[in-house]
């Protein structure tokens, strides 16, 4: 790996200050641009502290384009994939539970993945299974025993923050059915 660019530290994003807070120390975290000469990969390749994602402050819920989004996506399962009401869909990084949400309306059998306490209490009071936690192999294996295997695993724009690929695709591989289909959504400028 090759550092070329340094973009030096920088606070995180959506984690806006109120006026009360702009003379507090505000937390910041490098953010520097990587090459892997070997394979030609760029990333930022810094690690953010392990319990960062316990409190997220982005709620997909409060932009109506996400609810046409995520209802899109349930309707896409059903129609493209065939998926009846026995089949368990599994969102990790599950955030307020938008997707299951919209996924539930239409009959179907959902359980969140999520790591943040705030948007876990706040998809359980929508009614969504939630796992309060972060997706392991070990989890996965959990999941499976106590819910049975997934037909579809989505993870919605959590991909690009996960520090460990590799684990968290033997996670995906342990949870998911014989046959079944993983989404990643990953962002992208339109």
């Amino acid at each position: 790996m090759l550092m070329f660019l340094p973009l030096g530290a920088h606070p995180p994003a959506n984690a806006f200050l109120r006026a009360d807070q702009l003379s507090d120390p505000e937390p910041s975290f490098s953010l520097d641009t990587h090459v892997c000469l070997a394979c030609g990969l760029i990333q930022v390749a810094n690690v953010i502290p392990p319990d960062f994602f316990r409190n997220y402050v982005y709620v997909p819920s409060a932009s109506d384009t996400m609810h046409g989004h995520f209802g899109a996506l349930a309707a896409s399962l059903g129609g493209r994939l065939g998926l009846s009401s026995r089949d368990l869909v599994v969102d990790i990084g599950s955030n307020d539970g938008l997707f299951l949400t919209e996924w539930a309306r239409r009959g179907g059998k959902g359980l969140g993945i999520e790591p943040a306490r705030n948007l876990t209490e706040i998809a359980r009071k929508r009614g969504v299974n939630v796992v309060n936690e972060y997706f392991s192999p070990a989890l996965a294996a959990s999941v499976r025993a106590d819910h049975g295997p997934a037909s579809v695993i989505v993870t919605t724009n959590t991909f690009n923050h996960i520090d460990d690929l590799l684990d968290f695709m033997r996670g995906v591989v342990v949870l998911l059915a014989e046959g079944g289909t993983f989404i990643v959504e990953v962002p992208r400028r339109p």
